[in-house]
Formats: structure tokens, sequence, C-alpha cells
């Protein structure tokens, strides 16, 4: 199977939608399909080639790397316009039994130009724009709109729930990769390694940190829990983040880190936080956060909030730790109980380990290249 994946992010980025495309272009062609990945060049940028692409992230995998060059002339929306229709007339594209893309754009652009195509997003997009409802009606009423894959139940609930036909639905969660996990490794020679203190018990975070992240909430407990260290690994611009962050000796920054770097990192810590907000779920920009893959995999115990988009693969006392809206006193007294009950951290990890075995990039390409052959036959 011939498939042109269209993306119209940047490479190299630190987003997680740069990552979450390679990985699945990548996942796509570990099954067999031939995959050819197009995205823009970013103005001023250079252009990558496949193998300096795949390195960047440490991914392994056969694909075709086509990157176009940008206008310099208008904005970032424009360009993404451009670069969508601009992909339709790519004799890769032309030739390729189906288009798959994660943007709005692309697909409109590649079914006016004839293709079948397939969809694939974390977003809920009905449930969070009323008037985007119609929109999607119309879209998956055409027989070229194949399908779409969902990162979480509660994404696909909002499309199922607009009125599109369930068959051309279909949950796919992200993943995370083995080889970068196989290393044991206790959480004091991990901080060793980093340059922690080996004997702190330490909750850490990966990922942007944003105040719609609720990173706020992290740093608060941090303030409450002077005892305990607070690691956080990523990248982001929010200075009152990141100046609050600064400020409390207790917390340890470190930037973005190579995929197979952050392994270590999450090692390092004993408790793993989702942050026990509803900021990121309520603003749409995180449903089901591709972090909790990694989280699982590591070995280490996960507090996350009790919410609709992680409820189908967390379990509370079972595989992670789930809080309540609670406040910050009543969130550190739960974390001081967790470390001082060994027995609960042992089941709590062995549950995450067990739940990571069905989650990985593999099983997901696996998943999406059956998915689409039902569907184009």
């Amino acid at each position: 199977m011939r498939i042109a994946y269209v993306y119209d992010g940047y490479y190299p980025s630190t987003g997680a939608d740069a990552w979450q495309v390679l990985n699945t272009a990548t996942a796509l062609s570990r099954q067999g399909a031939h995959v050819t990945l197009v995205f823009p060049q970013e103005p001023g940028g250079v252009e990558l080639t496949k193998d300096e692409l795949l390195a960047h992230y440490d991914i392994q995998g056969d694909i075709d790397v086509i990157q176009l060059k940008s206008s310099n002339v208008g904005g970032r929306h424009l360009k993404k316009l451009v670069h969508s229709y601009t992909a339709m007339t790519l004799p890769a594209v032309c030739d390729a039994d189906v288009v798959y893309s994660r943007n709005l754009p692309v697909i409109m652009a590649a079914l006016k130009a004839g293709h079948k195509v397939v969809y694939d997003t974390y977003r809920p997009w009905p449930a969070q724009y009323r008037a985007m409802r119609l929109l999607f009606k119309r879209l998956f009423a055409s027989d070229r709109l194949l399908g779409g894959f969902f990162h979480s139940q509660h994404a696909l609930n909002a499309y199922r729930d607009a009125g599109i036909a369930s068959e051309k639905l279909c949950v796919a969660h992200n993943g995370f990769h083995p080889k970068l996990f196989r290393v044991d490794q206790s959480a004091p020679e991990a901080r060793l390694e980093i340059g922690m203190p080996e004997q702190t018990f330490t909750l850490g975070y990966t990922g942007r940190l944003d105040i719609e992240k609720g990173l706020l909430t992290l740093l608060e407990l941090a303030e409450v829990l002077p005892s305990i260290n607070l690691l956080l690994v990523g990248g982001g611009n929010d200075e009152a983040v990141l100046e609050k962050a600064r400020n409390l000796s207790n917390v340890y920054l470190y930037d973005w880190q190579k995929p197979s770097a952050v392994p270590t990192f999450l090692r390092a810590c004993d408790i793993l936080m989702i942050p026990p907000s509803g900021t990121a779920l309520k603003a749409g920009n995180t449903v089901l956060p591709m972090k909790l893959f990694d989280y699982f995999a590591s070995g280490r115990v996960i507090v996350a909030p009790e919410s609709p988009d992680t409820a189908e693969l967390l379990k509370h006392d079972e595989n992670a730790w789930l809080v309540k809206d609670v406040s910050i006193d009543e969130l550190a007294r739960q974390i001081e109980a967790l470390r001082s009950d060994e027995d609960r951290l042992t089941q709590l990890t062995q549950g995450a380990l067990d739940q990571s075995e069905q989650l990985t990039w593999d099983s997901r390409g696996l998943k999406l290249i059956n998915q689409i052959e039902a569907w184009t036959h």
C-alpha cells in the first residue's frame, strides 16, 4: 500500500505533533506500507534528508521524505493552506493509494483533488465547536474520506455524537518504543546520571512547561513539599512558569531532550505526574497526553487527575493513582501517603508496566494498516 502522509508542520520540532506524525509514518512503514512523508521547509531553514530527520528523533523506519519550500509571504495559516494544495500536485501524492493527515486543510485539499483520505486526530472538534459539527458531517459523508483514527475514545465520541457513522471511526492509541525502556535502572542510579540528589524522593513531569498544561499546580505542590524534589523536563517560553520554577530550590529544570534520553529522566523519578488540573483538557490542547505512554513503560508510579480523556487507560489503584479536584494540601497529603506505602507503589508500578505491553508504536501501526485495508476493500 502506498501512503502519502502530508503534514503542515516544520521539522525539526520539539512539538508532540511532529513526534506523533513521524512515529505514525514509520510505524506504517514497518508494517510494509510504502510511506512518503511530505512537510514544509521552514522559511530560512535547511532541507533535511531522511537520514537526518530519523536520526534527530532516534526513530527507525523506511520512509521517503519530500520537503516543500515555503513562501516568505503571508502568515502561518496561509502557508499551511498553500502547502496543502501544493502537496496534492506531487507525483508521490497523486500516485498514492491513500492520503493520510492530521491537518484539516490537507484533508480538504486531498478530497477536492479526488484522493482517498484518512484523518488522524486527538481533538474532539465537534464537541469543542458546535459550528464544526456540520463541517465534519459533510467531510465524512464523502466516500473518499475512508475514516478517521482518534487518539482516545473521548475524542471519537465527539464525532460519533455529531452523527458520523461509527464504521468510519476507530480509536488508535499512540505508543512508545520498547527498546528505549529496556534498561533496568533504579531511581537513585538515574538521578546520579542526570546530576540530581540520589536519595531524595522525586516527582517528575515531561512535556511543555506551560500554564495551560497545569504546571502551576506542580510548582505549588513543590512549595508545600520542600523535602521532595520536582523534576521538570521539556520546552516552553512561559515566563510565569519558568520564573516560579527557578525560584524554588527543590525544582530541577531540564530543556527538551532527545527521545533516547527521556527514559533516563523518567527513571529518575519515583512518581510521574500528569498535573491534576482540568486546564489542558478544557483548552482542548491535550487529550490523552502522549507522555502517558512513556510513563506506562518507565516502571514508575503515575499520579494523574480523574479525567474523561484518560479514563479508558488509567484505572485508579490498579495502574495509576487518580485524584479528583482537590486542594494542594490534600494532593500533598496523598503524595506523602503514597511515598510511605511501598506495597502500593510496587502494585501501581506493575499495573502500569502490564498496561504498557499493548501500547507500542508498532501495535498502533498494525492497527492502522489493518483498518485502512478494511476501509479500502
